[in-house]
């Protein structure tokens, strides 16, 4: 079933949100991707390249519940960050506009329905409301100070079984292993009351933590592991 959005953005944004109103930032950056992804979808092909590293702008920006605005820091409400979620995942199906019946949506369509729907709402649904995690804002090679100790300390266990000559893996060290892969899974931790979600450089060193146990598990240590481990060792310490 195919439905044409391009008209019908910009006068859903214009008539306002009820009783609140979206931030004129994130709504003037929401009108622009939803016409990008809304055009690419009618025409049912995948982004191009620049389209696509602005959509992944706007998921950066907006994928922590705050962003930096006019030299202070807009904390989102639920509806905005549930608007936002929406739109992170609809760049993968702009191309996924063929083979439905008339009578049935494509995951596509149900998807901008609900965000029709979540900006046509007069108030912030009960179910949304305290849905949504806020993240503090960092640069993407920031490493907090607990991530990094930790990452270091299963470091340190494994630096002679990855670079020496020892064969033996010791209990406590895998489950210290098994223990920060588990805890860092989610792509977010919270410290002191504090959510953070892991920057490019926190998720290096988890995949390279969950490479580490594939390879334990698997009784060899590989070369990509060996040089992985060290450059993030010497980068981190």
């Amino acid at each position: 079933m195919k439905k044409v959005f391009l008209l019908v953005i910009l006068s859903i944004l214009l008539t306002g949100c009820g009783e609140y109103s979206l931030n004129d930032v994130f709504e003037k950056d929401l009108e622009q991707v939803l016409g990008i992804l809304d055009e690419a979808y009618e025409n049912n092909r995948e982004l191009t390249d620049d389209e696509y590293d602005i959509t992944k702008q706007f998921d950066r920006k907006y994928g922590h519940g705050q962003f930096d605005n006019n030299d202070n820091v807009y904390v989102m409400n639920d509806l905005e960050r549930a608007i936002a979620e929406e739109v992170s995942i609809l760049y993968l199906f702009t191309d996924s506009n063929k083979g439905t019946l008339e009578s049935e949506k494509t995951f596509y369509e149900e998807s901008r329905d609900k965000i029709d729907k979540y900006l046509n709402e007069k108030d912030i649904p009960e179910k949304l409301k305290g849905s949504f995690k806020t993240y503090e804002i960092r640069s993407s090679s920031d490493i907090h100070s607990q991530f990094k100790n930790e990452a270091l300390e299963i470091m340190d266990s494994f630096e002679g079984l990855v670079n020496g000559s020892e064969t033996t893996v010791y209990f406590d060290y895998e489950i210290a292993l098994d223990e920060f892969i588990e805890k860092y899974e989610s792509n977010d931790f919270e410290v002191d009351g504090k959510n953070y979600l892991l920057t490019n450089d926190e998720r290096n060193i988890f995949y390279m933590a969950k490479k580490l146990k594939e390879d334990i598990d698997s009784n060899v240590i590989s070369s990509y592991t060996v040089t992985s481990f060290n450059s993030i060792k010497e980068m981190i310490e």
